[in-house]
């Protein structure tokens, strides 16, 4: 059954593409490896990516459309590392494993799948050349790694964490936190309250944060972030720890009960179907190799495990502080969502925790400000803002991380509430003076 399987959804499918693109790939299918061909002027970039069954999806979306999203975000994810990297993607190889009992039906889980997979291979070009099958004991679910292959100019060494500078700006593609506004309305149609709790801990603490530096109004967030009576959902309020987190919980409630339909779709699309930002990664390349003055970029990042965990990852590897701009999350969001302004006091903590964006963040150097500016309508695509700046330690910050930029001048430290597989954030946020 493994190699009927293996023809009939993955080697079938997938030959026409690894054949078109056969002057970089030799195709492996039928032996246990294949190779890959970079030209002289070219290095091969890898990047490795594995999906979770009640940690990455829903363990119980066992259907046809939710599969095809699975199969197309298990590939997506990875290009998204690719394009972080400036490297184009060429070939992958799929590891499956597939639980072993009789309610779980294999073969429509390939055949869903591999539609999916298949429909994000020909959008972003990248052949499948080889992987592996296995089963799963009873009790657990589906276990999907991808090892994705890109190629990139010979010497480039990636937009690497650890390249950035002092006085650098710090640019966003897209709406960081959209996926994560989706995951919640995707939650509350479920009605699962435990897991909202949780998020609204967090989205709590950064809001606190937030009123901290002044990107809004204590007063009038605390009017916003009355305790409203919801006849549709009582609040738990014996599940939260403070009567802030209680506040968090019903403003966070009365946003997804309010929030528009078209919003909501693009909040669920970008979840489910993220973009790999290919085409920003592309312009950065350009910028990188020309010659004409503009702004070099220096470090990049995809926006996988959320905004304030991504970009601690560039402030540790490159010893500096990153400071971000209230105004400019504010006017992002009022630019996508025009009547956003109500719920700035959610939806600002929500881009600030995000996860599963897969935009990406990078840095430019400023020596050339008003040509960066002028690129994000030119070479860099529309969607691409400047959101902050990178600062050296000991002078307006005075520690590497992550920090809010005050409108009286102060810095203020921004916690870390990203997902982490193996440790527990802190929830600790103290006021920086510079």
């Amino acid at each position: 059954m493994e190699f009927s399987l293996i023809e009939r959804y993955f080697q079938t499918p997938f030959l026409p593409l690894a054949k078109a693109m056969a002057e970089r790939t030799q195709t492996g299918f039928g032996d246990d490896c294949f190779s890959l061909c970079p030209a002289e002027h070219e290095s091969i970039f890898v990047s490795t990516d594995t999906l979770v069954s009640g940690v990455h999806f829903f363990a119980e979306d066992i259907t046809p459309n939710n599969l095809e999203n699975l199969g197309y975000k298990a590939l997506a994810v990875n290009i998204s590392d690719l394009a972080a990297s400036g490297a184009t993607p060429i070939a992958f190889s799929l590891n499956l494993s597939l639980p072993n009992h009789a309610s779980f039906n294999v073969r429509e889980f390939c055949e869903s799948f591999s539609k999916g997979l298949l429909q994000a291979a020909q959008t972003f070009h990248c052949a499948l050349l080889g992987g592996d099958t296995t089963s799963l004991g009873e009790h657990i679910g589906p276990v999907i790694s991808i090892t994705a292959y890109g190629l990139a100019p010979k010497g480039h060494q990636g937009f690497h964490r650890a390249h950035a500078r002092t006085g650098d700006e710090v640019w966003v593609s897209g709406v960081p936190g959209l996926a994560l506004l989706g995951l919640l309305l995707e939650l509350h149609q479920r009605g699962d309250v435990p897991a909202l709790v949780k998020y609204a801990e967090k989205i709590a603490v950064l809001h606190e944060a937030c009123v901290s530096a002044q990107w809004f109004s204590a007063n009038i967030a605390s009017e916003l972030l009355q305790v409203q009576e919801l006849a549709s959902q009582p609040t738990p309020v014996m599940a939260f720890k403070t009567h802030h987190h209680a506040n968090a919980f019903q403003a966070m409630l009365d946003l997804l009960h309010r929030i528009p339909e078209a919003v909501s779709a693009k909040a669920l699309n970008a979840l489910h179907r993220p973009k790999p930002r290919l085409d920003v990664s592309q312009a950065l390349m350009q910028m990188l190799h020309s010659h004409d003055g503009h702004a070099k970029p220096h470090a990049a990042i995809d926006l996988s495990d959320g905004l304030s965990g991504d970009l601690l990852h560039i402030a540790s590897l490159s010893q500096c502080g990153v400071t971000l701009n209230g105004q400019a999350f504010k006017q992002m969001w009022l630019e996508f969502w025009s009547e956003s302004e109500k719920w700035l006091h959610v939806l600002l903590p929500i881009s600030l925790l995000g996860g599963d964006d897969y935009q990406l963040a990078f840095t430019l150097q400023n020596h050339n400000i008003e040509s960066a500016r002028h690129l994000s309508g030119s070479r860099l695509p529309n969607d691409c803002r400047l959101m902050g700046v990178i600062e050296p330690v000991g002078l307006t910050v005075p520690a590497k991380g992550v920090f809010l930029q005050g409108i009286n001048g102060k810095r203020y430290d921004l916690p870390s509430m990203s997902h982490q597989h193996f440790a527990q954030p802190s929830f600790v946020f103290d006021r920086i003076n510079p």
